[in-house]
């Protein structure tokens, strides 16, 4: 008794038909008289196929961006759109190119050898096959040049005791929640209060405006206590590390030199590229004794109008 193909088991059939798993030529033949009859599953065939080999031939294992993974696709949706409204022209004597074809490269020579209307012109369908292969490599490029961009130096080859690089890995731990705030309030009075009973030196706790929460974390790194101060606004965080500056002179911590000399002479240090994963700013002052480093996922320029308008 032969099989019997069904709706409910034809992907089933398709996939492996796609893998080379089917070795009965009866099977094989129904296979292909039900994709030459159906659209639907003719697209599902072609999709496969033309994903699997693309990938295989082309991306070898590079992992793809959601976005251009999603260009790709829709370029494919093109292609085998062009195929189902020519596959009546590339049928020779009744036959549909997946009988008559040995092979996936001889069925995708029968595919891209017929050409379309381009602009009112007739080009082979391998020319815009090419052109889509260009823009591939070419997006690809450019988004693994975006994403080589260095890093500041200072944090790429800071030590775990760089206030930089503390304050950056602090960063990312309250955006992963790993982080959990000891005291949240309005108001800033409050904030100050719990600071001052908890720690052994004056912490600034500046007002920013259409700021809507405040949370406060109290720890301490090498011996020396730390304060950690969190103001959020909509999607906005502005974070400021802040420690004695005499944790710098007995080596609890530490300041590039070329930093602290900018924070002399300007009066702040700022610079972006300070993580391989978020788009953030990095902002290094000193207020009085106390060393401040702070980090926000604000565009740099609205950082500093922050910065510049604490009171």
């Amino acid at each position: 008794m032969g099989v019997k193909i069904t709706k409910d088991n034809i992907d089933e059939y398709i996939t492996s038909y796609i893998d080379g798993e089917i070795n009965d030529p009866k099977l094989e033949k129904d296979i292909n008289d039900i994709l030459s009859k159906d659209d639907i599953l003719l697209r599902k065939y072609l999709s496969e196929t033309l994903t699997k080999r693309l990938i295989q031939s082309r991306i070898h294992h590079q992992e793809v961006p959601g976005n251009l993974f999603a260009n790709i696709n829709n370029s494919i949706e093109n292609l085998i759109d062009s195929c189902i409204e020519s596959k009546k022209v590339v049928m020779k004597d009744d036959y549909h190119p997946l009988q008559t074809s040995r092979s996936f490269p001889e069925y995708f020579k029968h595919i891209i050898s017929v050409p379309v209307n381009f602009i009112g012109f007739s080009v082979p369908r391998y020319a815009l096959a090419v052109l889509l292969i260009l823009i591939i490599f070419g997006t690809s490029l450019l988004l693994t040049r975006k994403n080589d961009s260095p890093l500041n130096p200072y944090i790429a080859n800071g030590s775990d005791k760089s206030i930089m690089v503390q304050a950056i890995n602090n960063f990312h731990k309250i955006l992963k929640g790993e982080f959990q705030p000891q005291i949240s309030s309005h108001d800033e009075n409050v904030v100050r209060k719990y600071l001052k009973d908890n720690l052994d030196y004056e912490v600034y706790v500046p007002c920013i405006e259409n700021c809507q929460t405040m949370s406060v974390i109290c720890n301490e790194y090498n011996g020396q206590k730390i304060a950690h101060i969190v103001y959020r606004s909509g999607d906005n965080i502005f974070y400021i590390c802040e420690t004695p500056s005499k944790s710098l002179n007995n080596k609890c911590l530490e300041i590039p030199d070329p930093v602290h000399n900018e924070i002399v002479t300007k009066k702040f240090y700022m610079c972006d590229k300070v993580d391989s994963d978020n788009d953030c700013t990095m902002l290094l002052w000193y207020s009085g004794n106390v060393i401040c480093a702070s980090v926000s996922n604000m565009p740099k320029q609205k950082m500093y109008a922050t910065f510049s308008n604490f009171k």
